[in-house]
């Protein structure tokens, strides 16, 4: 598959930070945690914040976004059209719109990272013919 090839040449999609997050859309607040470490990307998945309840399995995790280029983006939709509209979610409204313009003209989405890992580093290169299972 061209695209996938594509996107491999591209490169998976850095991640980013988030400062602030909206709860009220559905994203799991920043995580504290209890040693000291500070800002989200220290903190390790599926540690309990400071004083927080255990959050329903219906949060998303905003703590990191992904900024796609338009190359990149148009190889996601390549590879897999029903894929890119259920599973990328995109930042508007879950993030700050200071953490949105780190993106510039970039595409920003919360699951790039695992859109990448998913359809485009696991998934076979050869669709089918003489060479498919080798």
């Amino acid at each position: 598959n061209k695209y996938i090839i594509n996107a491999l040449a591209l490169g998976a999609p850095a991640a980013v930070a988030t400062m602030s997050v909206n709860t009220t859309a559905g994203c799991a607040p920043l995580a504290r945690r209890l040693d000291g470490a500070a800002g989200p990307e220290d903190a390790l998945e599926g540690s309990r914040g400071l004083l927080s309840r255990r959050l329903s399995s219906g949060t998303l995790s905003c703590s990191e976004f992904y900024c796609v280029g338009k190359d990149l983006d148009k190889n996601f939709k390549s590879i897999s059209s029903s894929g890119y509209k259920e599973k990328l979610t995109k930042c508007k409204g879950y993030i700050s719109s200071d953490d949105l313009k780190k993106c510039g003209k970039d595409t920003c989405y919360l699951n790039a990272g695992k859109y990448f890992t998913s359809y485009v580093e696991e998934r076979p290169i050869i669709k089918g013919g003489f060479v498919e299972g080798a």
